[in-house]
């Protein structure tokens, strides 16, 4: 079973996060009943694992683009906010994917790497598909 302390030694970047947040981000998880070890088996621990980062991440950037939003921190555009498709200064060029965006906005588990990772894991797990 998933602990604060394994998914933080699976996912030492999260180390930072508050032991609490994580066990409430496990709780909710689980108790939404996406995660049934019959149907994870050994995927268990690394699709819920997955899943709680993709949850920290978005949680994190949503507070902070309404922070953003708010006026607390002017000047800086939101994550997401990402209209340009390319832009170049000197020789540094930035572009985003228009369908990887589109896809992004249409199913919010794409806007994370871990998220991406949940989704793979879910498809060998499960793969007639699991509704999340």
């Amino acid at each position: 079973m998933l602990t604060p302390a394994t998914f933080v030694a699976a996912f030492p970047m999260f180390a930072d996060v508050p032991v609490a947040d994580i066990q409430r981000h496990l709780d909710a998880s689980v108790s939404e009943g996406a995660f049934d070890v019959a149907v994870w088996g050994s995927l268990y621990d690394r699709g819920l694992g997955n899943w709680v980062a993709h949850r920290i991440v978005t949680e994190a950037v949503d507070t902070w683009q309404m922070r953003t939003l708010a006026g607390d921190r002017p000047g800086l555009a939101a994550p997401g906010d990402r209209e340009v498709v390319m832009k170049q200064v000197d020789t540094t060029v930035v572009s985003y994917s228009a369908f990887v965006l589109k896809d992004q906005v249409s199913n919010p588990i794409l806007r994370t790497t871990f998220g991406q990772r949940y989704r793979q894991l879910m498809r060998v797990a499960a793969p007639g598909g699991i509704a999340v």
